[in-house]
């Protein structure tokens, strides 16, 4: 009101014969309706005669930007925030805007990241890859793109980051950004390949020894069999993995079989039992 009130007077004494501004008014059921405004003074014989005042209401305009602005803080505290990377860039790859989380991963401040092309980012060897599938996403062969990449710190280690690119779109179709999510996995795939080959250890010591020995879910399922249980019992190693264990034994010694494995599961001490089993043509060994 007092800048209405300001405006009115500069009117007045001719310092400001013209102008656009923007104000609220007060409806009858007593809404505040935004609106803009174009007045004039008007003259007659060189003396002010009056005000003349153009107004248009702008509720639907105030409302959208009011909306987008809403949108873009939601966006921007997603982004900001999220745990993993994120970063935005234009269609030719080159970065517009990258989060804490991506700059951090790669040991870099985010504005030293904003205008590099991400291409750039990547092991020498990702590169052609990595072009690739921004060339099919750009012409809209994919809508989304998976997929692991090696990226280079700024101190030379190289992180595996597993990616996540969305298309954002022109009404004509166009690519207009490119959104990822960028997960650092290194650590990941470091324990996945020790475990393998841990897994792959455990699997020859096994199947290469003379005694038998076998590999038991908790619920006494066979996942796995040495060789010599064909010699043994007369099994081959695909014809018991599946199959319970308590099946290979003499049936007045399973009770006592299960109860060993019940308590090797509560954590008791090893020991040694001794029990029958059924060989495949219906023989019992000890």
């Amino acid at each position: 009101v007092d800048a209405d009130v300001a405006r009115f007077a500069r009117k007045l004494d001719g310092s400001e014969p013209a102008c656009l501004y923007q104000s609220v008014l007060l409806a009858k059921d007593g809404r505040r309706v935004p609106f803009e405004a174009n007045s004039e003074v008007i003259l007659r014989d060189g003396a002010l005669h009056g005000v003349l005042v153009i107004a248009r209401d702008v509720s639907e305009r105030v409302a959208a930007r009011a909306a987008l602005e809403e949108s873009e803080r939601r966006f921007r505290t997603a982004f900001e925030g999220a745990a993993v990377g994120m970063v935005v860039s234009d269609p030719a790859g080159t970065l517009l805007r990258v989060n804490a989380a991506f700059a951090e991963m790669l040991g870099y401040r985010p504005s030293e990241l904003v205008g590099v092309r991400v291409g750039d980012l990547h092991h020498p060897d990702d590169r052609a890859a990595f072009a690739d599938g921004i060339e099919t996403l750009r012409a809209g062969l994919e809508g989304r793109g998976v997929a692991e990449r090696r990226y280079l710190r700024k101190d030379g280690e190289i992180v595996l980051g597993h990616v996540n690119i969305s298309t954002v779109r022109a009404d004509d179709g166009s690519a207009l950004y490119f959104v990822a999510q960028v997960e650092d996995v290194t650590e990941l795939r470091r324990v996945q390949a020790e475990l393998d080959e841990s897994q792959a250890l455990h699997r020859v010591v096994i199947e290469s020894s003379y005694d038998v020995l076998a590999v038991l879910d908790l619920d006494g399922t066979i996942r796995l069999a040495s060789r010599s249980i064909e010699n043994t019992l007369g099994y081959t190693q695909q014809e018991l993995v599946g199959r319970g264990f308590l099946e290979l034994l003499h049936p007045d010694d399973q009770q006592a079989a299960q109860a060993a494995v019940e308590a090797a599961l509560r954590g008791a001490e090893p020991s040694v039992g001794r029990s029958r089993t059924l060989a495949k043509d219906g023989r019992s060994e000890e």
